[in-house]
């Protein structure tokens, strides 16, 4: 069995630290996550498994939360999503999004059973 691990893109962070560089440093982010689902696809992935902090908070622009979304649903096979310490799975979290169901590969893991 072949997949991709990844974690920690904080979709959304503000990276106010870099000053000007902030909007570059958000965009790269997505661009990373579109690397991330060519390098799964290129070295033959079963499947994708996002564990933790895919978003940096629950605040986050749902305008990012469908961009983040389009770039794994070009996967195409699963992409299994956990939420993290900074995405928790909490009511009206990134995870209540409709988007999760709008993509029968992105499974987002919000119930505590066996996948």
């Amino acid at each position: 069995m072949k997949f991709l691990h990844t974690a920690d893109w904080q979709i959304g962070m503000k990276a106010e630290f870099v000053g000007s560089a902030g909007e570059r440093v958000r965009n790269e982010r997505l661009s990373a996550g579109q690397r991330v689902v060519e390098a799964a696809e290129s070295h033959g992935a079963e499947f994708i498994l996002v564990a933790g902090d895919l978003f940096e908070n629950n605040a986050v622009d749902r305008t990012l939360v469908q961009r983040t979304a389009d770039i794994l649903a070009q996967f195409p096979g699963p992409v299994y999503l956990i939420a993290g310490n900074h995405d928790p799975l909490v009511p009206g979290s990134v995870w209540d999004h409709p988007v999760w169901d709008s993509f029968d590969n992105l499974l987002a893991m919000t119930a505590e059973e066996p996948v």
